[in-house]
């Protein structure tokens, strides 16, 4: 069933600041005050794949998928830190209270670690032996808490046997793709809808 499954966390630490990554791929993490007009610093450069990001009101937090890792550093910036290391495709991260909570996929193959599936887990926010807290959670490219719960979303399929389906859109009333159909193949239910227009209504 898809939507979002939850899980019961610690108490979070208030926010104050806003923090933003910018130039993800040239590997620099920077912030900005909640002004609009506040200056810009970068407080962690060189960072090989920074990707997701979580703040605490101490601390800035992100993943590296690419390398397995969970890194932090100060809001006011500094050196960054390692929290954990060893995540295969360590990809959505949350902080909430003295805890880090990062999702890891299979799909990214290239990270070096010892996850073999995608899962939930959990390690102090110095460091130490993560806990996994669920597993087989599905490819999740999200993770959210409230500070009482951390949540993820779930994928549920919507319609399946589509020849190539793209370009998806939505209204109100349902969801729109194209089948572009799959090159190549000349089995009769590949070829099923190729080259249509699709709508699924909303239930």
């Amino acid at each position: 069933m898809g939507g979002w499954r939850f899980r019961a966390a610690s108490p979070a630490a208030p926010v104050s600041m806003f923090v933003l990554l910018v130039g993800a791929g040239c590997g620099s993490t920077s912030k900005s005050s909640r002004a609009p007009r506040g200056d810009v610093t970068v407080i962690a450069s060189s960072q090989s794949d920074a990707e997701a990001l979580a703040v605490d009101s101490t601390s800035v937090y992100w993943t590296e998928s690419s390398t397995g890792t969970v890194m932090k550093v100060p809001i006011a910036g500094g050196t960054p830190t390692l929290v954990v290391s060893g995540q295969t495709g360590v990809v959505a991260i949350a902080v909430t209270g003295a805890h880090v909570y990062w999702t890891t996929s299979s799909l990214f193959v290239a990270s070096a670690g010892s996850n073999p599936t995608s899962g939930l887990f959990e390690v102090h926010a110095s460091g130490g032996t993560p806990v996994t807290l669920a597993s087989a959670i599905g490819e999740s490219p999200d993770l959210k808490t409230d500070g009482t719960n951390i949540c993820w979303p779930v994928p549920v399929t919507l319609a399946s046997g589509q020849a190539g389906p793209t370009n998806l859109t939505v209204d109100a009333s349902g969801v729109y793709w194209i089948n572009e159909g799959c090159p190549g193949t000349f089995a009769a239910a590949a070829r099923e809808g190729e080259g249509a227009v699709m709508r699924l209504a909303r239930e």
